[in-house]
């Protein structure tokens, strides 16, 4: 028999947490979670405007932007997150997904185009 010995990983290490974005289908609210805010540094001042990809309906994107339609950020209580109200958004985007209960996704940590963040859709967090 030939053992060797295992470590387990150090209680104080933490794993890193990745940019993410929370749908809810019932309450309108996207919640983009604190690594989101520091990756895209977003402040409770802007705003963000979504685009999906008429070619891929599934894919949704979004981007800063001061235009019109734009939705404003606001701070979410006792947290770093921010976040975006808008059932007349939420509820289509999801349902271009096939969903149609609260969901959490990986966003695209580099920008596509130069221009726009990914929600991505195929990378739903359990």
């Amino acid at each position: 028999m030939k053992l060797k010995q295992v470590f387990a990983a150090s209680s104080a290490s933490k794993a890193k947490i990745a940019p993410t974005v929370s749908i809810n289908y019932f309450n309108g609210r996207m919640r983009f979670n604190a690594p989101t805010v520091v990756l895209l540094d977003l402040k409770e001042s802007d705003k963000l405007a979504f685009y999906q990809d008429e070619e891929s309906p599934r894919d949704w994107y979004f981007m800063k932007s001061k235009g019109v339609g734009s939705l404003p950020l606001k701070v979410t209580q006792n947290s770093k997150a921010l976040c975006v109200n808008n059932a007349k958004l939420v509820r289509p985007m999801l349902q271009s997904m096939g969903i149609s209960t609260p969901t959490q996704f990986l966003i695209g940590e580099e920008l596509v185009e130069g221009l726009y963040w990914k929600i991505l859709s195929d990378k739903i967090v359990k």
